[in-house]
């Protein structure tokens, strides 16, 4: 469902094209059975009646929120970005979400449960996203692009499907840096370490992950 409200509200002509609605609210039908397999036969995803109804409402709200709505008025959706670290040499790879024609942001829909400020903030704590939004910004400097912000649009997955557009402040972005700088570091020196050996993993003791990132 993520992907389809991502190509609903970011690529809607593209959505028209991809995805073919149907007038159906049961799954186990044997109406939806064949519906399913019809439009999959032409190469094409089916969404219930249903699924239709979320995407419209999610989709309207974004609409609704003037700084949402002027922001992905003009741009292009789904853009994959290459970069060497600096430091490390280590390929970087990002997808952003939309760039806005006229730049100066990267732009990252999210769907959540509340996109009220409190329940956002501590989404992006829960999910890393001051991590994320520093490395989508690093990769786009390493591109040359003439970038400086990293947009949220948070909207709601239930009613009252609201929408809210945020920047983190430079405290997280700080968090977000140290975050990226430590991850990165780390990636290449146990890649180095280890190549295609096992990796130490989330099944070791603390005590040997501690051994393993501190050396």
């Amino acid at each position: 469902m993520g992907s389809i409200i991502h190509c609903a509200v970011l690529e809607p002509e593209r959505f028209k094209n991809d995805y073919v609605l149907g007038d159906f609210d049961d799954k186990r039908s044997k109406a939806w059975k064949e519906f399913v397999k019809s439009v999959k036969e032409d190469g094409k995803e089916p969404l219930t009646k249903k699924d239709t109804e979320l995407v419209d409402a999610l989709k309207k709200s974004v609409q609704a929120h003037p700084f949402a709505k002027a922001i992905l008025e003009e741009g292009d959706a789904e853009i994959s970005a290459i970069a060497k670290d600096e430091k490390t040499g280590q390929l970087l790879r990002s997808r952003f979400d939309f760039l806005p024609s006229k730049g100066g942001a990267i732009v990252d829909l999210k769907t959540c449960q509340s996109a009220s400020p409190r329940a956002f903030g501590y989404s992006c704590k829960d999910y890393s996203y001051d991590l994320q939004a520093v490395f989508y910004l690093e990769i786009a400097r390493l591109c040359g692009l003439d970038v400086s912000q990293f947009v949220f649009i948070a909207v709601e997955k239930t009613f009252p499907f609201a929408c809210g557009v945020y920047v983190l402040d430079e405290a997280s972005m700080d968090r977000g840096r140290k975050k990226f700088r430590e991850g990165v570091d780390a990636f290449v020196r146990i890649k180095e370490e280890y190549g295609n050996d096992p990796w130490p993993s989330y099944n070791s003791s603390p005590e040997e992950l501690t051994l393993y990132y501190n050396k």
